[in-house]
């Protein structure tokens, strides 16, 4: 696992055991001084000084998998619920893509989509305005998760990849890690703050599902 922050890199290599996670080493890196700056400071590094940094890591941390999963920045993706017909997996496919334009804030061919069907809460609260409106009508409705990754931050990863030697490549929102790693089977609704170098995340969770996510330019 290898997250690339503003002013660290981390890594943690795992391996399996009778089905479980069994840790093998782990470590970070500070990038401020390869950029002139002092430890902790935010940094916007070149990919062939990330990948020189990644690899002095490596060393250190005896790190030898090279099946590597990317940690995705906030900052370059996009997280929002959006309210869709019930009209089945298939059509929703065909559908998100025309309806993610009203919420991405740059052409659909810039980013990579994903979505994700939320089950229905146990206990939601529901608008009695909303029901009269929808009184008498047939059309159910599904909240779907809408991510949006901008193209050019899986060029930069896999460059990096390519760079450190990289047998295998995977990706996931670094909100996703977050909620596995602080919530636990806690389903009350929650709000994680992330408070990183250069910026603070701000997620909100119910049911282990992200219904909010917020990112502030202040670390």
């Amino acid at each position: 696992g290898l997250d690339i922050g503003g002013s660290f890199i981390k890594v943690v290599q795992l391996h399996k055991k009778n089905g479980k996670a069994v840790l093998d080493t782990y470590g970070e890196i500070a990038l401020g001084p390869l950029a002139g700056l002092e430890v902790g400071q935010a940094t916007n590094l070149s990919v062939d000084k990330l990948v020189e940094a990644i690899n002095d890591l490596f060393v250190e941390a005896k790190v030898t998998s090279r099946d590597i999963m990317f940690s995705l920045p906030l900052t370059s993706t996009l997280l929002t619920v959006i309210e869709m017909p019930d009209l089945g997996d298939a059509k929703l496919k065909e559908m998100i893509p025309i309806e993610a334009r009203k919420y991405i804030p740059t052409s659909v061919s810039e980013v990579s989509l994903s979505h994700w069907m939320i089950p229905r809460l146990t206990r939601t609260y529901i608008d009695p305005d909303e029901e009269e409106k929808n009184k008498g009508t047939n059309t159910k409705k599904v909240d779907v998760l809408l991510a949006a990754v901008h193209n050019d931050i899986f060029e930069k990863y896999n460059a990096i990849a390519q760079k450190i030697g990289a047998t295998s490549v995977g990706f996931e929102i670094e909100v996703f890690s977050t909620i596995r790693s602080v919530m636990g089977h806690d389903n009350a609704p929650a709000m994680i703050i992330d408070i990183g170098a250069a910026n603070t995340k701000v997620i909100v969770v119910e049911e282990g599902i992200v219904r909010s996510s917020h990112l502030t330019n202040v670390g």
